[in-house]
């Protein structure tokens, strides 16, 4: 396991699900090809398709199965993480088939709904071990709000290799850590616009989440770098220059600026399905203009 557990520390690029302008009922597959061979020239080592950035709530148990399929077809030396349903059938259907078809490590997201101390274990148990694959657990929503010791019992199934913290929390994440006595790899998602980059890597962490790596590869890749090395003066300069597409995310919508940046670039973005909605048509200006300040690092 040490050697998967390896592979999946650095920058984990999420990658959106382009829908068809004509008709968001249907995936842009050739889009989807074009995002991911961006990726792969571009130096990103990590994917990661149906999470929340590819609007999994969305998709039918077959479009599903089609991006598994596209992707790893696609994804050339990178290592792929594909997420699966939260719903326990589902999330069995997809786990066999990803494990078919030869997925690399398989994203498990919490449960949904109302829930049970031990049921929650056994949502966990009995999906990680109905294939012989690595998981990833998602750590956020039910699965934080369970007993610590449950929590540690279920990261401690066998084929569990690493975790996804995306809570704005530094305090939770080391509490969490320090009831974990095993190998894997701690993957968090940052917030660009508080400067805590440096901490979350102090902690522990071997990598982090990055939508904004769909678009603009180089620079998440670069502060990635500079982490490892331990060079925060640099880790800083990156967060600054990249707050700004940062903060627009996160007032105009955190996967409609990604699509919209992958249209305007020449990539495959597309529209997403409701209840999300496309950036108006003023916004859009904003963020071209907001794009070519970032000229630089799209060569």
């Amino acid at each position: 396991m040490r050697e998967i557990i390896k592979k999946i520390e650095g920058v984990h690029a999420y990658l959106t699900t382009p829908f068809n302008k004509n008709n968001i009922m249907e995936i842009n597959e050739e889009g989807f090809r074009k995002n991911i061979s961006f990726l792969r020239n571009n130096g990103i080592k990590i994917i990661t398709i149906c999470g929340g950035t590819g609007e999994i709530w969305s998709l039918s148990i077959n479009e599903h199965k089609k991006l598994l399929e596209i992707a790893n077809e696609e994804k050339g030396n990178m290592f792929l993480i594909a997420g699966i349903p939260p719903g326990i059938k589902s999330a069995l259907e997809i786990s066999k088939y990803a494990q078919d078809i030869g997925i690399d490590t398989l994203l498990i997201f919490p449960p949904i709904g109302p829930i049970a101390e031990d049921g929650i274990y056994e949502y966990y148990r009995k999906i990680i071990n109905s294939v012989d694959l690595p998981f990833q657990i998602f750590a956020t929503g039910s699965i934080l709000q369970c007993n610590p010791l449950t929590f540690r019992k279920i990261i401690e199934l066998e084929n569990v290799i690493s975790i996804k913290y995306e809570e704005k929390n530094l305090d939770n994440l080391a509490s969490l850590m320090n009831i974990i006595d095993k190998d894997i790899a701690w993957i968090s998602g940052i917030d660009y616009g508080t400067k805590t980059i440096r901490y979350y890597f102090e902690l522990g962490v071997k990598g982090f989440t990055c939508g904004i790596a769909s678009i603009i590869p180089k620079l998440p890749l670069e502060l990635y770098e500079a982490a490892i090395k331990k060079d925060w003066k640099k880790v800083h300069e990156i967060e600054e220059i990249i707050k700004p597409i940062y903060e627009f995310r996160k007032k105009f919508g955190w996967i409609s600026v990604i699509k919209a940046s992958l249209d305007i670039l020449g990539l495959a973005g597309g529209p997403p399905r409701p209840p999300l909605t496309s950036l108006k048509e003023k916004e859009i200006k904003e963020l071209k203009e907001l794009l070519n300040k970032y000229s630089s690092y799209l060569k």
